[in-house]
């Protein structure tokens, strides 16, 4: 029988900065989730060719959001 347990997917710290793919797949976001997120406002870092959500940009961000 297959387990229905949700994986743990850990924390998002605020004091850590996470390259995208990393982020996406901690924060359990889906590809539409994610851009979704960045058209309402999330900010998204980018050094060089690589980008970064920082764990305090991701918190903000949640704590805008309508429940």
């Amino acid at each position: 029988m297959a387990s229905t347990k949700a994986p743990d997917l850990g924390s998002i710290s605020a004091d850590e900065s996470y390259p995208l793919p990393v982020f996406q797949r901690i924060a359990g976001l889906s590809a539409w989730a994610m851009r979704q997120a960045r058209r309402d406002g999330l900010k998204v870092r980018t050094v060089g060719r690589r980008k970064y959500v920082m764990g305090r940009d991701w918190h903000d961000h949640l704590s805008k959001q309508e429940s």
